[in-house]
C-alpha cells in the first residue's frame, strides 16, 4: 500500500506458475523473517484443476527474535463493484474462513455480474467485512490504526438504505485476518485465497448488428470456469481443500 510503511528490501523468485518473494527488514523495525508464495494451479493434462479461478498465497513467518510473538497476517481486498451496491458478507464453511463480494444491483445476464471470495483456512481468524467508509484518506488511516491495535480486528459493517447512501463514490474493502503464536526460531504459515467468478464473457470486438446501429447489444458466453463452479466461493473452498495436491502436482 502507498504512503504506509512496507519492507525495505524485496527479493522475487519466478518460476512459472510459482512466485516466491522474500520481505527483509531491519529486526529493530520488524521482529521476524516473512517469505510469500504465490501461484495458480498448472497441470499438464488436466484442464480442470489448470482453470481454477483462483489466486493461491502462502505466507511463511520466522521468529527470529528470542521471546514468543503472536503475528497477524491479513489480506484486504476492494469491492469492484459500483459504489452504493456493494455486500461483502462474512461466512464459516468447512472449517474455512471466508469474506464473499457481490453487488445487489447486478442481474444474472449483466456482463459485469460475478463475485470474489477471500478465504483461509487459519485457526484463528478475526474480520471486517468493511472498511471505515471516509472522506479522503480515513479508510487507509482507519486501517492502518487497526492493524496496528493489539489484539484481533473488530468487525465493522454497514446496513442497508442511509448507510449506503453515504458511500459518495468511495471503494468498499473488506479484510481477513490470521493470528498465529510462534515461538523464538520457529516459523509457521498460513494460507489465503482470492477467488473470482464472472461468468458472462462479452464479444466486445464484435457486437451484434449493424456497425451503424447504436443499438447492437454485446455476444455473451460463459466462461468455461463458470461450468466447473458455481461461484468464487465454490472455488475458493475447493482451493483450500485440495491445497496441498494442486502444488504437489504443479511441481511435478
Amino acid at each position: 500500500l502507498a504512503g504506509v510503511p512496507h519492507f525495505r528490501e524485496v527479493d522475487f523468485e519466478g518460476e512459472f506458475p510459482i512466485a516466491t518473494l522474500s520481505f527483509k527488514e531491519e529486526e529493530e523495525k520488524f521482529p521476524g523473517r516473512v517469505r510469500m508464495r504465490a501461484f495458480n494451479p498448472f497441470i499438464p493434462l488436466n484442464d480442470r484443476d489448470s482453470s481454477i479461478p483462483a489466486a493461491f498465497f502462502e505466507i511463511e513467518v520466522k521468529n527470529s527474535t528470542e521471546k514468543e510473538i503472536l503475528y497477524t497476517v491479513c489480506l484486504s481486498l476492494r469491492n469492484p463493484f459500483p459504489p452504493g451496491t456493494t455486500i461483502n458478507s462474512y461466512h464459516k464453511k468447512e472449517e474455512i474462513s471466508l469474506i464473499k463480494l457481490t453487488s445487489d444491483k447486478l442481474g444474472k445476464s449483466d456482463p459485469e455480474f460475478g463475485d470474489l471470495t477471500v478465504a483461509t483456512d487459519g485457526e484463528d481468524v478475526s474480520y471486517q467485512e468493511y472498511w471505515y467508509r471516509g472522506a479522503w484518506f480515513d479508510n487507509l488511516n482507519i486501517y492502518w490504526r487497526d492493524l496496528n491495535t493489539p489484539g484481533r480486528f473488530r468487525n465493522r459493517t454497514y446496513l442497508a438504505g442511509i448507510e449506503k447512501s453515504k458511500v459518495r463514490g468511495r471503494e468498499d474493502h473488506c479484510l481477513l485476518a490470521t493470528h498465529i503464536n510462534i515461538k523464538s526460531g520457529e516459523t509457521r504459515t498460513v494460507r489465503f485465497i482470492t477467488s473470482w467468478n464472472f461468468p458472462n464473457c462479452i464479444n466486445y470486438w464484435n457486437p451484434e448488428g449493424d456497425c451503424k446501429n447504436e443499438n447492437r447489444k454485446p455476444k455473451i458466453w460463459k466462461n468455461y470456469y463458470k461450468t466447473l463452479f458455481s461461484d468464487s466461493t465454490e472455488s475458493a473452498l475447493y482451493s483450500l481443500n485440495n491445497w496441498e495436491r494442486l502444488y504437489r502436482e504443479t511441481l511435478a
